[in-house]
């Protein structure tokens, strides 16, 4: 019997010989377990037991003991990667063909290794370890495991300890007597620094320069001499002070530029410009080249000297009148470096010069009353005047500074113009005279805009007055006033409260309005101007019968309308606003009872029905309240029945409970969106049925057969989010005497309505071109991997966080100014695609393509990058040997102003914005509930003179805060956004504050790379002449791209890679300036040559994609009844009701910064005509971004914020 019972547990198979162990080509283990087991014969005498168990055991040791035990562990940060070689054979040498997987067994100690950490057998021959803790050494095992669960024995001992990495992206950069080294902040949370070390020889002697480790992840080296060549690497720092392995070497040699020319000067007479200024002090400086543009939109200057010159002056005799031109001198050193580019000096070839003449509407209309400012900057000492053609002619201009003409011009009434120009004009004693026109027009609007045609005001559900309206069809105004006051509206008054909503939005809720109160609302229409229509018809709403109270969205019972009897617990459960007190009563049977929240906003109590309790309808009542004592009831939508038929005790028998659940799921186990399940419950004839998904579910009714009695039918089909995992189908059945039996199935059911959406491109990196094509496929598939069809796709360009608009990154070919909208006819096709076209664009910009997936709310993301390139021709000509602030605040007042910038840091793109936030404080610090007007202005800090404010000036809430957004210009610099604030009422006598903040116009992505060839782009061929190459690379509005990585190849006329000739370096890295430089050494063979420079865009990082996979957006949606509940979608009549759907953001259940698991509520939105809906997280990750605040408008389709999944 010893010999039965051990041959069966070692050959569970018949005649299969055991599994041999793991095997491989690496070992970082010490020793191994002994295997025990046996090849037995079926055949053996039962005496024979002990003998042969102990043959067969060292039978075992012999033939392990002689294998190849290898196997590999690896330590990385907080993980450890475990490799091996699969097993071919059994260990009695016959062919291996039941191979299930492996199991990976871990311990803490060389002793034991007994902790399994695989759930299911790991079919591949690697396994990653993660969530480990650094500097612990963890030991392990691997045992092959068959299909029967038997394992093999265990393969060597091999241990490994988990390690912080060195930083990614770390570089080098020289500069003048300085090395400036970069890199990216480690991903572990248990680095707490950084070392560097250096040295002049590459791989060895590397001395530390870090003396602690350094937090940032900049440094400078100070301690090096141009011309030398030195070599880094770096490592970081654990929080017990151990470091990292070293990273990759980097190396960087300081250089020197020549000291750049001051103090140059222009001056025009006689159709030349003579230019001068004074000698380098440099020593190394042995000429100048001059240069000059045009405009300062002209970023390419034309060099004007062919040759350095020697001399410190120049003449340009090729200009043209009535033009400005600007100059600038660079030094040139003994190697031909140019030094960098100094300020610029301005001349214009005129006789009264007029720099510029400017109006402050911004292409605004205005409207009588208003003041126009113009100022014109220009000639000193002149007599200025200006005209507006169709309103005033040579009104004169008074002079407030040097060449400064200053005036303002009231706008008058009874006048209407559109886009009229306004020219500047100055003429001097002598008679010359020059106008120039400006570059915007005024228009001017008196007309009144057309009235509101009719306005409704009711109470909502949530005790907030809700006002409607009808627009007129025709006439131009932007915006309706929605007036609020405590009494009649006086028309010939200010309104004591006002509010714009946008043209379009004929609904307004006031969420300000005081419980208890009165008020009358009346509407008028806005235009641009701010001309305002006559007032429509007030209406009034009371407030008295209503308060400030909480909101209840849901009153439900667990009864399903069957009446309960004596001992049935009934489940009341009430949805409302969180953090409120609830209770429940059952009229006449129940007086006011506690809930409990049980999760924020759901609030649940028990009922249990006493032999005392008798109803035959009795109402189910909730009643919550918050802190400050605000209550609000809500009722249930049906009655309840209690103990109507107390004789009849007997309850109904339920025989039988099935469905199609397996069968539909198939092989996967697994339910997915659109599946329907369809449940028979046999039992009493003419009694209530119903089936849940799972003891909570939902409660669907079911029907009685008309051919079968006693055999009830349902089906639910599966919507998106009613996953759930292993959860059984519950039957219930009720006589109309309230008896009720519960039945579960046997069989349980995984649920998973999760989208998996890949976007592939046919090409993964385009030229910037604005031509360049690939084609974009989406695919959708359930979590079965079965192709999703008629599921509404839009695609969302996006890009990486360098920058912070997509302009100049490609577009979808119907978009216009690379803004993309949702669109509505992408639907997958029956094999579950959606194909689009994606264009480059103009920029070296990667471009994230978001798929979302409107039906089921998840997101999907892909990523094309784009490069530029330039070229250069080196001819190589045949060898010849002869060649050449305010007043004090008071009581109640604003004693400090807060001006914020979100963010702070913005691309130079002409698009881009920043929301400039304001708050008031009094002098204890605390909110000014009293209405200032603030008042913004732009100032230039450092070449970023375009941009806007949109808009200008705000009025204060009762939190004493209020935002504006600056539009980005497209140069980059430092703009400065002032603000002053002064009371509403009696602005004059009233103190003011002042303050300022400050955004970062960066550069955009590169687009052009421009190459020259310094001296001359012709050499000698098989010489030693050199050229330098020298290259600039700018974003589309010509500002340089600092730290740009270029790419140089040498190719032959035909495109083929080419060895004539040397370059000094094939990877280059541009300056501050946009600006980098290599040599190259001409070759043997006379013939041309051309140099070909690449920019490519990176790919998107990691935690990149997983943000844009978070997009949250409102996905199709529509507010069904209970009764319409899993039926399946009529797609046509869905998408016709929300193709013109609007909505409001109601409240962020969550803020920036908090972590979320997937499926839990984040915001509540209301869809104008279809309700309320919650967006839930898709994913668990982090809330890292709110676009849309509360009460703002959303659309279908609409990104108002990201969550940033977790990688697994």
């Amino acid at each position: 019997m010893l010999i039965t019972n051990l041959d069966k547990s070692l050959r569970p198979r018949g005649d299969k010989p055991p599994l041999s162990e793991p095997a491989g080509c690496y070992s970082r283990g010490f020793g191994r377990g002994a295997g025990r087991g046996a090849l037995l014969s079926r055949g053996v005498l039962p005496f024979m037991g002990s003998f042969l168990f102990l043959m067969a055991s060292l039978w075992w040791i012999v033939l392990f003991s002689s294998s190849a035990w290898a196997i590999r562990a690896t330590g990385g940060d907080g993980q450890i990667q475990i490799s091996w070689i699969a097993p071919t054979k059994n260990v009695d040498g016959t062919p291996l063909v039941d191979l299930a997987g492996y199991n990976i067994y871990r311990g803490t100690s060389r002793q034991e290794q007994n902790e399994k950490i695989n759930k299911e057998p790991v079919s591949e021959c690697s396994f990653i370890d993660r969530g480990l803790k650094n500097g612990q050494t963890y030991y392990y095992i691997v045992k092959a495991v068959d299909f029967s669960g038997n394992e093999s024995p265990p393969s060597e001992l091999v241990f490994a300890t988990p390690t912080i990495l060195p930083p990614a992206g770390f570089m080098a950069i020289g500069a003048d007597s300085r090395i400036k080294l970069f890199w990216e902040e480690g991903t572990s949370d248990s680095i707490r620094g950084y070392h560097l070390y250096r040295t002049l020889r590459p791989g060895q002697d590397y001395q530390k320069i870090t003396s602690v480790p350094i937090e940032c992840t900049y440094f400078e080296d100070h301690e090096v001499k141009n011309g030398l060549r030195y070599y880094y690497v770096i490592t970081s720092v654990g929080e017990d002070g151990m470091e990292s392995p070293r990273s990759e070497e980097r190396e960087a040699t300081p250089m020197a530029n020549p000291v750049e020319p001051s103090d140059l000067k222009a001056t025009y007479e006689l159709g030349k410009v003579r230019l001068e200024w004074p000698a380098s002090s440099d020593s190394q400086v042995v000429g100048y080249n001059v240069y000059r543009r045009e405009s300062l939109e002209e970023k390419q200057f034309q060099k004007l000297t062919e040759n350095p010159l020697t001399s410190t002056s120049y003449v340009d005799e090729a200009v043209e009148e009535n033009k400005r031109y600007l100059y600038s001198v660079v030094s040139v050193n003994k190697e031909g470096r140019e030094s960098l580019f100094p300020l610029e000096v301005s001349c214009y070839t005129q006789a009264l010069y007029i720099a510029s003449i400017s109006e402050d509407t911004q292409g605004k209309p205005k409207k009588a009353g208003d003041v126009i400012t113009l100022i014109m900057r220009g000639e000193p000492g002149c007599q200025a005047s200006f005209t507006i053609e169709g309103l005033t002619e040579n009104q004169p201009m008074r002079e407030t500074g040097p060449g400064v003409y200053y005036q303002e011009l009231t706008v008058p009434s009874g006048i209407n113009l559109s886009q009229a120009p306004v020219w500047g004009c100055l003429a001097d004693p002598q008679g010359n005279r020059s106008m120039k026109k400006a570059a915007g027009t005024i228009s001017i609007k008196n007309d009144p805009p057309p009235p509101v045609l009719s306005l409704t005001g009711k109470v909502n559900t949530y005790g907030q007055p809700e006002l409607s309206w009808t627009l007129p069809a025709e006439g131009s105004f932007s915006a309706v006033e929605v007036i609020r006051s405590p009494s009649a509206v006086d028309p010939n008054l200010p309104p004591p409260s006002s509010v714009l909503v946008k043209r379009g939005i004929s609904s307004y809720v006031d969420d300000k309005a005081e419980s208890g109160a009165v008020y009358y609302y009346a509407l008028r229409t806005v235009d641009e101007a701010g001309n305002r229509s006559k007032l429509s018809e007030p209406v009034r709403i009371d407030l008295a019968q209503y308060s400030d109270s909480p909101a209840i969205f849901s009153v439900t019972d667990d009864t399903l309308g069957i009446p309960v009897k004596t001992g049935r617990i009934v489940t009341i459960k009430v949805e409302a606003d969180r953090g409120c007190e609830a209770y429940y009563s059952i009229e006449g049977v129940v007086p006011w009872t506690a809930l409990e929240e049980v999760r924020p906003g759901i609030y649940r109590g028990e009922y249990k029905v006493r032999a005392s309790d008798r109803a035959e309808e009795a109402a189910l009542v909730a009643r919550v309240s918050d802190r400050a004592g605000r209550q609000r009831l809500g009722k249930g939508a049906k009655p309840l029945r209690i103990n109507v038929q107390v004789d009849d005790q007997e309850p109904p028998v339920i025989s039988k409970l099935s469905h199609n659940g397996s069968r539909v799921a198939g092989i996967s186990g697994k339910l997915v969106a659109g599946d329907r399940l369809e449940v028979i419950l046999s039992g009493e004839p003419g009694a209530i049925a119903f089936f849940s998904l799972g003891a909570e579910g939902k409660k669907i009714p079911m029907q009685e057969s008309r051919f079968i009695q006693g055999e009830y039918q349902g089906s639910y089909v599966i919507q998106i989010g009613d996953d759930a995992d292993k959860i059984a189908i519950f039957g219930y059945l009720s006589d109309q005497a309230g008896n009720l039996t519960t039945k579960s199935s046997d069989e349980t059911l995984s649920i998973d309505t999760r989208s998996v959406i890949t976007v592939s491109a046919q090409k993964q990196e385009l030229r910037a071109d604005n031509k360049s094509q690939a084609k974009l496929t989406v695919e959708i598939k359930d979590a079965n991997g079965n192709p999703v069809s008629g599921h509404h796709v839009a695609l969302t360009l996006a890009t990486t966080d360098e920058y912070t608009d997509v302009i100049g990154g490609g577009n979808f070919g119907q978009e216009i100014d690379g803004k993309l909208a949702i669109d509505f006819e992408g639907v997958t096709d029956s094999l579950g695609r959606c194909e689009a076209t994606y264009t480059a664009g103009f920029a070296a910009k990667t471009a994230l393509i978001i798929a979302k997936d409107l039906d089921s709310g998840q997101a999907g993301v892909g990523y094309i990058t784009s490069f530029i390139e330039s070229s250069l021709d080196i001819w190589l000509r045949p060898r010849q040997r002869n060649r050449a602030l305010a007043a004090a605040a008071g009581p109640g007042d604003a004693a400090r102003m807060i001006l914020s910038a979100d963010p702070p840091k913005i691309t130079a793109d002409g698009r881009s914005r920043s929301r400039i936030s304001v708050r008031l404080l009094d002098s204890q610090g605390k909110p000014v509930s009293k209405k200032y007007r603030v008042s913004f202005s732009l100032a230039d800090g450092g070449g970023a003179e375009e941009g806007s404010l949109q808009p200008q000036s705000l009025i204060t809430d009762s939190e004493g805060c209020g935002y504006i957004f600056y539009q980005a210009g497209k140069n980059i610099g430092t703009v400065t956004i002032s603000a002053v604030a002064s009371r509403l009422e009696n602005p004059d006598g009233a103190p003011y504050l002042e303050d300022s903040v400050s955004i970062i116009l960066m550069s955009d992505a590169p687009a052009k790379l421009i190459m020259t060839a310094l001296p001359d782009a012709s050499l000698e061929a098989d010489s030693d002449e050199v050229a330098e190459i020298a290259l600039t690379v700018t974003d589309i509005n010509e500002n340089p791209n600092p730290q740009a990585i270029i790419q140089l190849r040498l190719q032959d006329e035909q495109g083929r890679l080419s060895r004539n000739g040397e370059l000094s370096a094939l990877t280059l890295q541009t300056n501050r300036n946009g600006q980098a430089s290599c040599t190259y050494r001409a070759g043997r063979e006379p013939g041309l040559v051309q140099i070909r420079g690449r920019v490519s865009s990176e790919p998107p990082k990691e935690r990149e994609l997983c943000r844009a996979r978070g997009s949250l957006f409102v996905p199709l949606c529509r507010v069904q009844d209970d009764e319409e509940k899993g039926k399946p979608r009529e797609r046509d009549d869905l998408m016709d009701s929300l193709k013109d759907a609007r909505g409001r953001l109601l409240e962020w259940l969550k803020t920036e910064g908090d972590e979320v698991r997937r499926g839990e509520p984040l915001a509540r939105i209301e869809i104008e005509r279809h309700g309320q809906i919650l967006l839930k997280a898709p994913g668990d990750g982090r809330l890292v971004k709110i676009k849309i605040l509360r009460g703002e408008e959303v659309l279908i389709g609409q990104t108002i914020g990201f969550v940033e999944l977790s990688e697994e």
